[in-house]
């Protein structure tokens, strides 16, 4: 599963990859938790301007977690298999760059929308 970033009303442009922010919901959830936010349900929707604050506040921080992830493999004893496939070094802070974008254009009026 994953979890979408977008501005609402604003059709993603999947091709060109612009207009959205879409992620693993182990990373969604690292991100939201970076941004205040609550990622129990890993869904929501904000307007703009409070998300961009969000955004450049987490960034002017330090984050936990940007350091690169190795890949992981867990085998359950039922014959199930969990495959998380790791993450580059700063990950955290390229994806609230890419969200701060998002928000931007979403502008002051706009609402940006996350599930």
């Amino acid at each position: 599963m994953s979890v979408t970033f977008s501005v609402m009303g604003i059709r993603p442009d999947y091709e060109s990859g612009e207009g959205y922010v879409n992620m693993s919901n182990t990373n969604a959830r690292d991100i939201l938790s970076a941004l205040g936010l609550d990622y129990e349900d890993l869904c929501g929707d904000m307007r703009g301007r409070d998300f961009r604050k969000l955004c450049e506040s987490a960034l002017a921080k330090s984050q936990p977690g940007d350091e690169p992830r190795a890949i992981v493999i867990t085998r359950s004893p039922i014959g199930g298999t969990f495959i998380e496939c790791g993450r580059e070094d700063r990950y955290v802070t390229t994806r609230l760059q890419q969200l701060l974008e998002v928000a931007k254009s979403a502008g002051d009026i706009g609402v940006v929308a996350w599930g």
